[in-house]
C-alpha cells in the first residue's frame, strides 16, 4: 500500500511539474509574441518578430542580382532573415524586387551614408512578418504600373503582420504605397506605416477593399493627383497624428466601396492645401460609403483632426461616431498643432543626414516645398537631382560576436539592438 501511495504520488509531482513547464512555456510564448518588433513600434502587426534570431545576411554590393545583392537576400533565401548593408548608394533596379518568403527584417539603418536608394522600381511583399526601414526607393513613373511599395496576396501567400518604418517613397506610375485588394477572398490584415515621406508621383496611399487592422502613424503624404489616402470598403484602420498636403483632386481622402462598411479611427490628422488643392474640395469625402460604416474623426478636443480648408464631406454625416471604433489606447497621440514640426524633423529615411552633406537632396527638397507651402503635384522623375556615390563600410566590424543570443535579458537579440542603435541615430530619437 505504501509503495501504492508512492508512485501515485510520484505521477502526481511529475504531473504538476509538467503543468508548471507548459504553464511557464505559454507564459513566455505570449510574452515574447507581445514583444514590439522594435522597441516603441505601435500600431497593428507591430508585435511581428520579423527575421528575429535568423540567418545574417550581407548585402555586399549595389548590383540589381547575383551574390551579395539584395535581390539575393530578399527573392533567393527562403530561411528567417536579418538583411543588412556593407554598402551605400543606389541600386538600378532592371524589375521590382519580390519578397515572397517570411519572417525577413531589411535594416537599411545599417547601410554607410547616403544610405540605400532603390531606383527606377520598387518592392513587392506577397508574405508575411516583414518589417523594412531606413530605405529610399524612387519608382521611374515612365514605367506602368509600377509602385514603389505593394502588399498583395498572390496564390500560395498572404500577407500580414508587415510593419514598414521609415522609408522615404517617391514618383510612383501607380501608388506609391499599396496595400492591394485580396486575392482569392484572402485579405490583407495587421499592417503599420510610419515614419514615412510618400511624395510625388501619381497615387500617395491605396488601402484596398477588406484589408483589416492597418494603421498609418506619424507619415507625410504629399504632391499626390489623388488617393492621400484612399480606402476601400470594409476597411478597419487607424490614421494617427499623419500631414497630407497638395492633392489635385477634389478631396485628400475618399473612403468607402461596395465591398463593405469601413471602421475608421481619424486623431490629430493634418490636411493642408497647396497649389493644387481645388477650392471647393474637403479633405475627406465618403460617397461610395456604406450603411453601417463607422468614423471618427474629431474636430474638437484632444484628438481634434485639423484642415486648411473644409475637413469633412456632407457625405460623412451618416457614419460619423463619437468614440474611435478602432481602438486608440496603445498611441501616444501629440495634438494636431505638433504635428508638422514633429514630423519634418523625423520622417523620411535618414532624417538625422538631411542637414549634413550625406542629406538626401529629394527628401530636402520635398519638406521645403511643404515649409514653404510650394511645390506642385508631379510625376517627373528628375535624375538632375544628383544622386550620391557609393560608399562602403564592414558590417562585421559593428555586429555582435553572437547576434541571436540575449546578453541583457530584454528578449531582443544581440543583433536587433545594435539594429535599434543605429536607427536612433538616423531617427533624431
Amino acid at each position: 500500500m505504501n509503495n501504492m501511495v508512492k508512485i501515485f504520488s510520484l505521477f502526481a509531482w511529475r504531473a504538476l511539474f509538467v503543468g508548471m513547464v507548459v504553464c511557464l512555456s505559454l507564459s513566455q510564448a505570449r510574452v515574447s509574441a507581445a514583444l514590439p518588433v522594435f522597441p516603441g513600434a505601435a500600431g497593428f502587426g507591430t508585435e511581428t518578430p520579423a527575421g528575429r534570431g535568423g540567418r545574417i545576411v550581407r548585402v555586399t554590393n549595389l548590383a540589381d542580382s547575383g551574390p551579395g545583392s539584395l535581390r539575393e537576400a530578399l527573392s533567393e533565401i527562403k530561411a528567417p532573415r536579418i538583411v543588412v548593408f556593407d554598402v551605400g548608394g543606389v541600386i538600378e533596379l532592371a524589375s521590382p524586387l519580390v519578397v515572397r518568403h517570411p519572417f525577413l527584417t531589411v535594416a537599411g539603418q545599417t547601410a554607410p551614408a547616403p544610405g540605400i536608394i532603390l531606383e527606377g522600381f520598387g518592392l513587392r511583399i506577397h508574405t508575411h512578418d516583414v518589417l523594412l526601414q531606413h530605405l529610399f526607393i524612387r519608382a521611374n513613373p515612365a514605367l506602368a504600373d509600377q509602385d514603389c511599395i505593394s502588399i498583395q496576396p498572390n496564390r500560395s501567400d498572404r500577407p500580414f503582420n508587415v510593419v514598414i518604418d521609415h522609408c522615404s517613397l517617391a514618383w510612383a506610375n501607380d501608388e506609391n504605397l499599396a496595400i492591394f485588394p485580396g486575392y482569392d477572398n484572402r485579405f490583407e490584415q495587421n499592417m503599420t506605416i510610419s515614419n514615412c515621406l510618400i511624395a510625388g508621383g501619381h497615387y500617395g496611399v491605396l488601402i484596398g477593399s477588406k484589408a483589416t487592422n492597418i494603421t498609418l502613424l506619424r507619415n507625410i503624404v504629399m504632391h499626390s493627383l489623388e488617393r492621400q489616402p484612399r480606402l476601400g470598403g470594409g476597411t478597419t484602420v487607424n490614421l494617427l497624428n499623419n500631414l497630407f498636403y497638395n492633392v489635385s483632386g477634389r478631396e485628400h481622402m475618399a473612403i468607402g466601396s461596395v465591398h463593405g462598411p469601413d471602421r475608421l479611427s481619424l486623431a490629430g490628422n493634418v490636411f493642408l492645401s497647396g497649389p493644387d488643392n481645388r477650392p471647393d474640395g474637403a479633405a475627406m469625402a465618403g460617397a461610395d460609403l456604406q450603411a453601417g460604416s463607422r468614423i471618427y474623426a474629431p474636430t474638437s478636443g484632444p484628438n481634434t483632426n485639423q484642415s486648411s480648408g473644409r475637413l469633412l464631406a456632407p457625405s460623412l454625416g451618416f457614419a460619423l461616431r463619437s468614440a474611435p471604433p478602432v481602438p486608440l489606447d496603445a498611441f501616444n497621440i501629440i495634438p494636431a498643432a505638433q504635428v508638422e514640426s514633429l514630423l519634418a524633423a523625423t520622417v523620411g529615411a535618414r532624417p538625422a543626414e538631411r542637414k549634413t552633406v550625406h542629406g538626401n537632396q529629394v527628401d530636402k527638397t520635398f519638406l521645403g516645398e511643404l515649409a514653404e507651402r510650394r511645390g506642385r503635384v508631379t510625376n517627373r522623375f528628375r535624375p538632375e537631382w544628383p544622386w550620391p556615390t557609393t560608399h562602403r563600410r564592414d558590417f562585421g566590424l559593428l555586429s555582435p560576436i553572437d547576434p541571436n543570443g540575449d546578453a541583457d535579458g530584454d528578449s531582443y537579440s544581440n543583433i536587433e539592438e545594435v539594429l535599434q542603435e543605429m536607427a536612433v541615430a538616423l531617427e533624431l530619437r
